[in-house]
């Protein structure tokens, strides 16, 4: 099946109804915990799909203010969105 070029990607991470966080890398963890590493090879993952083509436009979910300043730090493209939730029972 050929896609062509998606319009925007997003990266994040969800809590659970729980309150864990499955990192880039596939680990659960409590949200006060982080993974770094991981986010920084998911975050290199992106700008590599959009350079390669294979979509316009990236983007992060849920992304704190640490967060972007890491990806600006590893002078990396920075994201074009922060979609963040918010939920006046959360």
């Amino acid at each position: 099946m050929k896609l062509g070029t998606l319009p925007e990607v997003a990266y994040h991470g969800k809590l659970d109804e729980n309150g864990m966080w499955t990192s880039p890398s596939g680990q659960k963890m409590l949200k006060k915990y982080d993974d770094k590493a991981g986010r920084t090879a998911g975050w290199k993952g992106m700008v590599e799909a959009k350079k390669s083509g294979k979509c316009k436009s990236i983007g992060v979910s849920n992304f704190t203010i640490r967060h972007l300043l890491e990806i600006k730090a590893m002078g990396l493209d920075m994201p074009t969105v922060n979609q963040v939730e918010m939920n006046a029972f959360y």
